[in-house]
Parts: C-alpha cells; structure tokens; sequence
C-alpha cells in the first residue's frame, strides 16, 4: 500500500489496484494481558478506532490492501503498537 503521489512506475506495476478512500475500523490495545492462559491476548483491555485513509493509494490486491502494510501504517498515524483491524476500500474505475 503507498500513496499514489509516492509511488514509482515499478511499485505501480506491482502495485496495480487503485483505490481513492481505504475506510479502516480496528482496535489497539491499551494494557497488558491480563493473565498467561490461551485466550488472555483477546481478553486485554482495548480502544476501537475508526479512521478514513484519504487520497489514492495503489494496492497488491484487488479487494484492498494488505493487512501487515495497513497495520503497520495505522501504528503509525494512531503512534501506538498493537493495532489490529480491517478495511474496506473504494477502487477508482480505470
């Protein structure tokens, strides 16, 4: 996933699929787990987010981007570790 003002030829090659808005609604962890048994991680306390990713964006796949490049580029505008969450694309027709 990159911003379409960012991208070079090659990445627009790789990166086919253009989309104008990415609509992202997850979570980001706000404490620790609170234990050590096999569910604890989806038992630590969480904050929902929302947010919409404006501007045309090239994409790997067809329905939207790629969840590790979403998670790690939502960490960085919310300045936390720990999102996690979906999104849902609007493509612009060719």
């Amino acid at each position: 996933m990159i911003r379409a003002e960012n991208a070079t030829p090659y990445q627009r090659c790789i990166k086919p699929w253009v989309f104008d808005r990415i609509e992202v609604s997850g979570s980001v962890f706000t404490g620790p787990a609170p234990g050590t048994y096999h569910r604890a991680d989806f038992d630590r306390p969480r904050e929902r987010i929302r947010f919409s990713l404006l501007g045309t964006w090239h994409c790997e796949f067809q329905g939207g981007p790629n969840l590790q490049a979403l998670a790690n580029y939502c960490g960085e505008v919310i300045g936390e570790g720990g999102f996690f969450g979906l999104a849902s694309a609007r493509r612009v027709n060719p």
